[in-house]
């Protein structure tokens, strides 16, 4: 008998281990947090996103994906429904512009690990891939299932950090299905969260435990309290930050819009402190719009003029 034990043991270590979710079934929803301005606060709002069906697509089984609720375009380019396929424990979407599909998560990535994903060509970014870098691994106790998390840091097409996100094997970003939004984000609008993701194969997962589609208290909006300096304004190659004090040290992001919202530059994350130099000579001269964001979603915008 003990003559199989090392051929039962090889056998077993050699079973891949599959994913603890099934990866987006027909009929599961997605529940988003997002945030807009109503011209007097910050407020927030849910976005449902739905498994609605199955359809083949040069040749690939893919998931049909259809909003079903929600002020703000959830989607790779703000039009119709999206595809999405899982193979090998990598997900891919297709890219319409390109007809073709490409990488959107990995989840086979372990630390040290990267993967870039393609940006549409009309983007107004500086860049055209983004990449994604897993910096840890852990586990998120949910629903009765740990959740293999991947801590990622996404980077611009100089490997400059612009921001952080959690992705959850078989369920996707814990910010948005994608990770840069391109023109559906604007200086009014963008996403917080992923607040809940219901499967009618692996159940509820509520990751805040509240109401998966209601906000019932209104103070949830978002208080647009605070304020910052920027200067010189107008300015020309470099424009500097000051914050109050109590923000000091903290983590933000800092976007540039144009004033149709469209964005035009991703100065990165970073620790608030102050006069802080920041480069924006590759801006054409003209007036923008620049938003700072706090990772607690407090967030505030000026009027930059960029004159030469």
């Amino acid at each position: 008998m003990k003559s199989y034990l090392p051929a039962i043991a090889f056998v077993l270590f050699s079973i891949p281990l599959l994913p603890q979710v099934a990866w987006s079934p027909v009929g599961a929803k997605f529940h988003y947090t997002y945030w807009y301005n109503d011209f007097m606060s910050i407020q927030t709002g849910i976005m449902e996103v739905e498994v609605a069906g199955d359809t083949v697509i040069q040749n690939k089984n893919c998931r049909i994906f259809q909003q079903n609720s929600g002020i703000i375009g959830w989607n790779w380019n703000c039009l119709g429904n999206q595809y999405l396929y899982e193979e090998d424990s990598r997900v891919y979407f297709f890219d319409a512009e390109n007809q073709a599909f490409q990488l959107l998560y990995d989840f086979t990535k372990e630390a040290g690990d990267s993967w870039e994903v393609p940006l549409c060509e009309d983007l107004c970014y500086p860049f055209q891939n983004l990449t994604v870098r897993v910096d840890s691994i852990s586990f998120t106790e949910l629903n009765g299932t740990s959740l293999n998390t991947q801590h990622v840091s996404l980077l611009d097409g100089s490997g400059i950090p612009f921001g952080n996100d959690r992705v959850y094997e078989g369920i996707g970003s814990a910010t948005q299905m994608f990770f840069v939004q391109e023109n559906c984000t604007t200086a009014d609008v963008g996403f917080l969260n992923l607040r809940c993701f219901n499967s009618p194969i692996d159940g509820l997962f509520n990751f805040f435990g509240e109401d998966c589609d209601v906000i019932n208290d209104v103070t949830q909006g978002i208080e647009n309290s605070f304020d910052f300096i920027i200067s010189p304004n107008p300015a020309s190659d470099f424009v500097r930050f000051q914050f109050p004090d109590v923000f000091r040290g903290k983590k933000f992001n800092c976007i540039i819009f144009s004033l149709e919202g469209r964005t035009k530059k991703m100065l990165g994350s970073f620790p608030s402190e102050n006069d802080q130099l920041q480069y924006i000579g590759d801006l054409r001269p003209g007036n923008y719009l620049i938003q700072v964001r706090f990772e607690d979603g407090m967030n505030a915008t000026k009027k930059l003029v960029v004159s030469r």
